[in-house]
């Protein structure tokens, strides 16, 4: 899907690619800008909260095509930050 349009008078645009999808797990990768600030990730949704096991294989086949491994993933939470790289800049 991509996606395009002004927020705030910046032009944004995004792409945003299904790599799997069924009846309670989606995974997407998604890529886009903002003026300079470019920016990409995948989410890994599950319909009940949590990651049903046996979709592991599907999930782990899904973002294998885009170079990623479950132990590159972290789990979002409101109240912590992903153990990630440095972002600092």
């Amino acid at each position: 899907m991509s996606l395009w349009g002004t927020n705030g008078g910046f032009d944004n645009e995004q792409e945003w690619y299904v790599l799997h999808l069924d009846e309670d797990t989606n995974v997407v990768y998604y890529f886009g800008s903002l003026m300079s600030w470019h920016f990409e990730g995948v989410l890994v949704m599950a319909k009940n909260g949590a990651l049903n096991p046996e979709k592991l294989p599907a999930v782990e086949a899904a973002i294998a095509k885009i170079g990623l491994t479950l132990d590159d993933l972290c789990t979002l939470s409101p109240q912590d930050n992903c153990p990630a790289e440095d972002m600092s800049f």
